[in-house]
Formats: structure tokens, sequence, C-alpha cells
């Protein structure tokens, strides 16, 4: 009775840490825009041949791996990949993302065209603070982007976090994704 009563209260303290969370970004209108654009369409990610849903539960350990990643796009076009974790602990609430991977240039949908800023580095959530969500967005650019910034080619993660996704869309002139998916993972083992 207790081991039921003792995972029960983990999946509950489990939502109530999403809900909470979902009610912060809502309440300060942080990427609120983008993250209730629940028309555009899903970006097609499959780590170690699973395909992942919109707010599916993966174990870090399943991240490791670069994903397989496919999107709709026009071949002539130019695309931006941001794999960035929304739950980042950090004291600038502005800029409170981590990068997990940043490809610009991408044409078509073939990521091997694409410049990288970021290398993909597998989420890492805070074993504190339990499931964080992990945001993959594609932009359609309206030309070649040339970055002022340092390109991270290391999976350490210095240089990766205070990342702002807005910012760096209004930089690049990005207009809002054009796709987007979103996940959720956690360091704890069940």
């Amino acid at each position: 009775m207790s081991f039921t009563l003792s995972v029960c209260s983990i999946q509950i303290l489990i939502l109530l840490t999403l809900f909470f969370r979902q009610q912060s970004t809502s309440y300060d209108g942080y990427l609120d825009e983008w993250i209730s654009l629940s028309d555009l369409p899903e970006i097609d990610i499959e780590y170690l041949g699973r395909k992942i849903d919109y707010n599916t539960y993966l174990k870090f350990d399943k991240t490791k791996f670069e994903p397989n990643v496919g999107f709709t796009a026009k071949p002539t076009k130019y695309y931006t990949l941001i794999l960035t974790d929304l739950d980042a602990k950090s004291s600038d609430t502005n800029n409170r993302e981590t990068y997990h991977w940043v490809v610009v240039n991408i044409k078509g949908n073939d990521l091997s065209t694409g410049n990288r800023w970021f290398d993909y580095r597998s989420p890492t959530p805070n074993p504190v603070l339990g499931w964080a969500r992990y945001y993959f967005f594609v932009f359609e650019q309206k030309g070649l982007i040339s970055l002022d910034e340092p390109i991270i080619i290391s999976t350490n993660k210095e240089g990766r976090g205070s990342k702002n996704s807005l910012e760096f869309a209004k930089k690049y002139d990005l207009n809002r994704p054009v796709s987007m998916m979103m996940f959720l993972s956690v360091t704890k083992e069940d």
C-alpha cells in the first residue's frame, strides 16, 4: 500500500510541477505566442528509432544521440532549427533558455546542408526540478544568415545558457516558427 501511495504521490508532484511551470510561462508571456500555436505542423522527431509525439515523456538517456528530424519545407528555401530548454534555471527571466541544438541555413529539410551554431547536446534536466520541457522550433529564413556570434561545436554547456529564441528570431528577421514539437525529459529514474 505504501509503495502505491508513494508512486501516486510522485505522479501528483510531476503533474503539479508541470501545471505551475505552464502557469508561470503563461503569467509572464514568455514564448506564449509560439507555444500556443497549435495550428503549426509538428516536426517529425525520432530518438533511437522511436517517433515522438507532442508532450512525449522521455528519460534523458533516450536522448543522448542526435535525433532524426524531418519537417515540411520548400526545397529552395532556408530554415533554422532550434532545440531549447524552457525550464533551464536562470535568474534572468528574459534570457532563460538553454540551447541544445541550433542549425541555420538548412536548405529545404536537409539538415546536413545547414550550418551548426550549436552542436547537439543531449537534454540534461535538473534532477531537483523534475520534468523539463524541450521545444524544437523550425523557422523559414528570408535568405542566408550570417551569424555574428561564436559557434559552439562542443557538447559542453558553456555558452548555451541565458538565451532567448524571441530575440534570436528578431535579430535574424525570422518571424514566427513554421513548425514545432515539444517533449518532456527527466533525469531521475522511475
